[in-house]
């Protein structure tokens, strides 16, 4: 799958803009493992191609799931009924 970014001629974003770095999303709970092995190599690929990349590991993260209340979409501007207790 391609997760590239066209605009309408066919380039990378607008013309004289830098594309945006990379985001490398490392989820394992367990450091050091073969998922952030990969990440890593990713993000080293993207360097190699003169790109940026910017790597996250979530076990960093307090990320709840999703409780499906509504809430967020009752009003607008209202945020989700989480946001005081995760970091998504």
């Amino acid at each position: 799958m391609n997760a590239t970014t066209h605009d309408a001629s066919g380039g990378h974003g607008a013309p004289g803009n830098r594309p945006a770095p990379v985001v490398v999303l490392c989820c394992s709970p367990r450091a050091g493992g073969n998922s952030d092995l990969a990440g890593q190599a990713v993000a080293r690929g993207v360097l190699a191609a003169g790109g940026e990349s910017r790597t996250i590991f979530l076990r960093e993260h307090c990320v709840l799931p999703c409780t499906g209340c509504g809430a967020c979409a009752a009003l607008p501007g209202h945020g989700c009924v989480l946001a005081e207790t995760d970091d998504a």
